[in-house]
C-alpha cells in the first residue's frame, strides 16, 4: 500500500512559495546559483564528512594525488628515483595505500612517506616492484631513520614501517634515509 499526499488551491501555492523561498535562501547563504544548489551541497556533505572522519586529514587517493602533482621531493639516480613526502597527521593506514600504489607504479624507485603528528613521526620505506630485488633493504633503512628519531622499527627488504619521537630531528632522519637510498640505487652499497 503506497500514500501519496497532494496540496492544491492556496495551501499548494503557499508551499511552492515557501519551497521557492527556501530554495533562494540557501543559494544566498552557499553563494552559489540555484541550478548548483544539489551539487554544492553534496560537496560540502563530503568535505564535512572527510573532516569528521579523517580529522581534516585528506584521503589515501588525496596524497597520492598530491604525488603525482609534484607534491615531496624527487631526487634522481641514474634510471631510477628516491621520492621523499612528508604529511601533518597522516594515518598509517593512508600511508600504507599510497605506499602500495607506489610499489605497483613503473619505473625504479624507493621512497620514503612519513607523517608527523603530536605522538611523533610515522614513516614508511619502500621500493617499487621495477627496483631490482637486492638493489635496497627498506628494513635498514627504516632502522637507520628511526635511530635518528629515537624509535624503532624494521621490515622486508622491500617494506619497512618504523617511527619515533623525536619530531625536531625529522629533517636529518629523512636526509640520512635519502642518502642511504640513493647510494644503494647508484651501486654504493645497501
Amino acid at each position: 500500500v503506497r500514500r501519496i499526499e497532494a496540496l492544491t488551491g492556496i495551501e499548494g501555492a503557499r508551499r511552492v512559495r515557501a519551497d521557492e523561498d527556501l530554495l533562494q535562501s540557501l543559494a544566498t547563504k552557499l553563494r552559489t546559483p540555484r541550478e548548483d544548489l544539489e551539487q554544492r551541497i553534496e560537496s560540502l556533505v563530503a568535505e564535512n564528512r572527510a573532516l569528521k572522519g579523517g580529522k581534516g586529514v585528506a584521503s589515501d587517493r588525496d596524497l597520492l594525488a598530491e604525488l603525482d602533482s609534484g607534491y615531496g621531493e624527487r631526487r634522481t639516480v641514474g634510471s631510477g628515483e628516491v621520492v621523499i613526502a612528508t604529511w601533518k597527521d597522516a594515518p598509517q593506514e593512508q600511508l600504507l595505500v599510497v605506499a602500495d600504489a607506489l610499489k605497483r607504479r613503473a619505473g625504479e624507485r624507493a621512497f620514503i612517506l612519513a607523517s608527523s603528528g603530536d605522538d611523533g613521526i610515522r614513516f614508511i620505506v619502500g621500493t617499487s616492484e621495477a627496483l631490482p630485488p637486492g638493489t635496497v633493504h627498506a628494513g635498514n633503512v627504516a632502522r637507520q631513520g628511526a635511530g635518528i628519531l629515537g624509535g624503532g622499527g624494521g621490515g622486508r627488504p622491500d617494506m619497512a614501517q618504523a617511527g619515533g619521537k623525536a619530531v625536531e630531528r625529522l629533517d636529518e632522519a629523512l636526509e640520512a634515509m635519502a642518502r642511504s637510498l640513493q647510494d644503494s640505487i647508484a651501486g654504493n652499497g645497501s
